[in-house]
């Protein structure tokens, strides 16, 4: 998906290793508080975006909540602001979410 950050226009798209996107996901589901939440849509901004450079995510480290932080930072010093995170953010976690698979879809995956 491409979407504008700032007055760039990047691609967004699924990461060649799922483990950061899974630790994000695993954190959105533990109903962060709004602190958090702005760090994990930095996070998932940081694990998706393609030709930007920007803090890597450390697969060892699994704490995508300080990857988010280390995100913010970068993302403030590009001058996005908290709004634009938060919105693509929101947009890149619902691009994400349409291509994992479901319970259903992994039962019968398993059951061929």
């Amino acid at each position: 998906m491409n979407h504008k950050l700032g007055t760039t226009q990047y691609e967004f798209d699924i990461p060649d290793s799922f483990c950061g996107i899974w630790d994000v996901f695993y954190m959105i589901s533990t109903n962060p508080n709004r602190a958090r939440m702005g760090r994990l849509f930095a996070a998932i901004i940081g694990l998706t975006i393609k030709g930007a450079k920007c803090p890597r995510y450390s697969l060892s480290d699994a704490d995508p909540i300080q990857y988010g932080g280390k995100m913010q930072e970068w993302l403030q010093s590009q001058n996005i602001s908290p709004v634009e995170v938060l919105t693509v953010g929101s947009a890149v976690f619902q691009f994400l979410s349409e291509h994992i698979a479901t319970n259903d879809e992994v039962e019968t995956a398993g059951n061929f």
